[in-house]
């Protein structure tokens, strides 16, 4: 890729808008711009990196090809992945120094993935490579592998009087272009560091006569002066030197950047995925599987008891936790004790059985203070059994406030697995997600961004700092491991809901209030000693948003159509058609208990205090009440599995007693499922019936139900579906040695 850069011409657009001290114009006729730019113009390159894919990975990160004149900001940043595609390089504006050696903007990229750097001047080119790293600024140093005929060195003189203009260049429609801007000599200040003069990033200064005062290559310019003179006497590190700081931050991630592994119970049988919008857990890796007995992820040894997990689980995919165990870098796997979910962030505090070696320092340092400072990144990935580093120079070039006002960095390298470490090897910035609020996962309303955004973020380590001195002041005591029979546990208001719609809202005047019908709910039934009961909610009352004790944001109420089997009746009259596989997939009849509302208010925690905003006829209300966990219900309730019959049956809970009106004190279990093939199958049995009597003894309980189906051979099931009733036989054969019939007891929910 060649191209000239002509005074005027198609290729350079030159803009002069000079500004002496204390914002006085600089007169530059156009005699004058060609005299300037001409002394310019042979100290000017343009550095081109050639890039290219490393062990079948493409450069990550998404380097910025355009530098804003005006803010110095980066604009038009196109991803590495489409320089290698489109076989061109990424092009930077350089200065030359001397005969062999060039000042360019850090090109943010790993050098495994660059496969050359040419310097260009015109039509003439000629190699280089990347001899040293500026410590404090956005810059690198090239050696030419030989002189670049026809370049002139910059001489830097520091005593050249004001005003100073800003040279810098940028690709603007596919073209070079160079910008020259004058140096404003207003001063920002902020709380968090010294006062500067406004830069322009990754530019050299000039005075109006085009003699070279010195470099900027950061957005802000000490006002003391200091940043005068040649970029030569800037601190740097070379890249001998920062091969030995990259061997020993491999090493110092090899034993403080572990590999854990999570086990977890099975899931409780049944397919409740079906009513719940969000059943995903926070994963650091997009893809893991929310039901997976096992879960591999990267642990901090933030001391030699300590882990901190980066696995952001879900209160559901945290109650299944079984065990973790930590591997070191050498030697045998060491288990650990789960310590605590955190309350705000992605990650699990696991304390070792055994104490390990090699646990990080974390850095307290303010992030302002380090932008465009040299940093060391380590990309860091778990992949099954294996663990991976790769380490790189990286920077901080801006920052942006986030959860509680806290300073998020913006890393270019945007795969969501880059530490940060400062040149002494202490964590600086690690990828630790923050939780979205529970209200904002289930808002329709949210802004994508905030879905996305506020998943992974390049967190401070000092945050974490704070976290370890107090971790039971910042951790969910609702995000627990908990015990089989507790894994169903959920929260209720104790009522039925129907959704709304456009016109439903426009009927019942809620059109303003629910975003067209989008949100809120008609309540169609309130369960008898229930919270919503006493609360004084009623039916036909419409819930809007419940806001939460320490929930910043309000939980909008959504419902959501429940028909039944594939959204429409419940096929009770063709259950006998059904064949085996449909029948394993037939959904409850019934609304579930387990909505997304209560889900949303499970994982909030019982106790907390809930105002809720409804209106009731016709007039906006509020009532208050508190998370309350629910009676048993479907999925929760006690089961038994009789493989001799096939057969799951539950015991009778509120909700089914409603929907299929059984009185409160009649007998008998619900069938909960039915395997194929099975005797239970053949004999005719369906889910969801209702077995009232084994032969002829009423059956109350499931535990009842296990005794009764263990008596004969022959065993006489009185089934009821809806309000018709059958007897039904199945010959069950004795187990050797017992003579009873062959069936497997459980605990509640057992699997």
């Amino acid at each position: 890729m060649r191209s000239r850069l002509r005074v005027g011409g198609l290729v350079l657009a030159l803009v002069v808008a000079a500004r002496a001290a204390f914002c006085q114009e600089v007169a530059i006729d156009a005699a004058a711009q060609a005299v300037l730019w001409e002394k310019i113009k042979p100290s000017v390159v343009w550095v081109q990196f050639s890039l290219g894919y490393d062990q079948g990975q493409a450069p990550v990160g998404c380097p910025w090809t355009t530098h804003c004149p005006v803010c110095g900001g980066m604009h038009g940043a196109e991803t590495t992945a489409a320089y290698i595609h489109d076989e061109r390089p990424l092009e930077l504006l350089g200065f030359v120094l001397s005969t062999t050696q060039v000042l360019a903007p850090d090109p943010l990229i790993p050098a495994r993935f660059i496969r050359g750097v040419t310097v260009r001047q015109g039509e003439r080119g000629v190699a280089a490579h990347v001899v040293a790293y500026a410590r404090e600024r956005h810059a690198v140093f090239l050696e030419l592998a030989a002189p670049l005929d026809g370049a002139l060195p910059l001489s830097f003189d520091a005593n050249r009087p004001p005003p100073y203009l800003y040279v810098g260049g940028m690709l603007k429609n596919a073209r070079r272009t160079i910008a020259i801007q004058p140096v404003r000599q207003g001063v920002t200040i902020s709380d968090r560091l010294p006062p500067g003069i406004p830069a322009m990033l990754s530019a050299a200064i000039f005075d109006t006569t085009g003699d070279a005062v010195g470099a900027s290559m950061v957005d802000s310019l000490p006002v003391d002066g200091s940043w005068k003179g040649a970029p030569l006497s800037w601190p740097m590190v070379s890249t001998e030197e920062l091969g030995r700081l990259r061997a020993d931050l491999e090493q110092r991630a090899e034993r403080g950047l572990l590999r854990v592994t999570l086990q977890f119970r099975s899931p409780a049988p049944g397919d409740r995925s079906r009513y719940l919008v969000d059943r995903e857990d926070y994963p650091t890796r997009w893809g893991e599987r929310p039901d997976a007995a096992e879960q591999n992820e990267l642990g901090i040894l933030v001391d030699a008891r300590r882990v901190l997990v980066l696995a952001g689980l879900s209160r559901r995919r945290t109650g299944r936790l079984q065990s973790i165990l930590v591997y070191p870098a050498s030697g045998e796997p060491v288990p650990a004790r789960f310590e605590g979910s955190l309350a705000h962030y992605g990650g699990v505090l696991a304390t070792l059985d055994t104490p390990l070696a090699g646990a990080l320092s974390l850095s307290g340092d303010d992030l302002a203070a380090r932008r465009f400072n040299l940093l060391m990144g380590v990309t860091a990935t778990v992949q099954g059994e294996s663990r991976s580093f790769s380490v790189h120079p990286t920077r901080i070039l801006w920052l942006r406030p986030g959860w509680q006002g806290q300073l998020y960095p913006a890393l270019l390298e945007r795969d969501n697995s880059t530490f940060v470490f400062d040149l002494n090897g202490d964590l600086l910035a690690l990828p630790l997600a923050v939780r979205i609020p529970v209200a904002l996962k289930r808002d329709p309303g949210m802004a994508p961004e905030l879905d996305e955004g506020s998943r992974q973020l390049t967190t401070a380590a000092a945050c974490l700092r704070d976290v370890l001195r107090d971790p039971a002041g910042h951790v969910n005591p609702a995000n627990v491991p908990v015990a089989e029979s507790d894994e169903e546990r959920t929260a209720w208001l104790g009522v039925i809901l129907q959704p709304l719609n456009p016109n439903l809202a426009a009927e019942h005047k809620v059109f303003h209030l629910t975003r067209d019908g989008q949100t809120g709910a008609i309540v169609s039934y309130v369960y008898p000693d229930s919270p919503a009961a006493q609360a004084g909610i009623k039916s036909g009352d419409i819930l809007l948003r419940l806001h939460v004790e320490g929930q910043a944001v309000p939980l909008e109420v959504i419902a959501r159509d429940y028909g039944g089997s594939g959204g429409g009746a419940f096929p009770w009259d063709s259950l006998d058609e059904m064949n085996d596989r449909g029948l394993e997939h037939l959904p409850a009849p019934w609304p579930p208990i387990q909505d997304d509302l209560t889900e949303a208010l499970t994982e909030i925690g019982f106790g907390k205090k809930v105002k809720i905003e409804l209106v009731s006829d016709g007039q906006a209300a509020s009532r208050d009440t508190v998370i309350t966990e629910s009676p048993p219900h479907f999925e929760s309730a006690p089961r038994y599995k009789s493989d001799s019959l096939g057969v799951t049956v539950r015991d009778l809970t509120f909700e089914v007693r409603r929907h299929l009106q059984i009185a409160a004190d009649a007998s008998g279990v619900i069938v909960a499922g039915i395997k194929s093939a099975s005797k239970a199958s053949v004999a005719g049995i369906r889910p969801y019936e209702i077995i009232t009597h084994i032969n002829g003894q009423p059956v109350r309980n499931v535990k009842e139900f296990e005794a009764l189906a263990g008596q004969g051979t022959e065993l006489r099931f009185a089934v009821k579906r809806l309000q018709r009733e059958r007897q039904v036989k199945i010959r069950v054969d004795a187990d050797p040695g017992t003579g009873r019939g062959g069936g497997t007891g459980a605990a509640p929910n057992a699997p």
